[in-house]
């Protein structure tokens, strides 16, 4: 397996922290907003974390894995650490959002999402396929 997509395009994953704090919930919102846009491919972090081998071949495949933690504790980085696997950890902290304190809103939601847009362009893209089917690299692409 290679770092392509089915698609052609390079296969950037992303996981979200879906901690208890607010952060962490925020972080699971933006990455499905930016899954829905066509903007990233959002993919099971708990799957990793339970060593399931169709997830880990699709990480170790794919050219940059990354994390949307919601804070310093970097929950997301760690699983994939622990199960060999590189990758880039964005902080929601780091995005102006308070522990414990940011609301949880829409608003605040597609905030977060357009920051990351403009702030990591090399992660996530407009041209990213969002489409659904079966490949051999678990992108839930098409295939096309």
């Amino acid at each position: 397996m290679n770092d392509k997509c089915c698609g052609g395009e390079e296969l950037k994953l992303l996981y979200a922290c879906s901690g208890c704090a607010n952060v962490g919930e925020i972080a699971d919102r933006a990455a499905r907003y930016l899954t829905a846009n066509g903007c990233a491919k959002m993919t099971c972090l708990s799957a990793v974390g339970a060593s399931l081998p169709g997830f880990i071949k699709s990480a170790n495949a794919a050219a940059v894995n990354v994390t949307l933690d919601g804070c310093i504790i970097a929950c997301g980085k760690k699983i994939l650490q622990g199960a060999g696997i590189s990758a880039k950890s964005i902080l929601i902290t780091d995005m102006g959002c308070v522990k414990n304190e940011t609301p949880v809103t829409d608003e605040v939601v597609k905030e977060i999402s357009e920051k990351l847009l403009q702030k990591f362009p090399n992660y996530f893209s407009m041209s990213s396929s969002s489409s659904s089917g079966n490949c051999d690299c678990a992108c839930d692409c098409s295939g096309e």
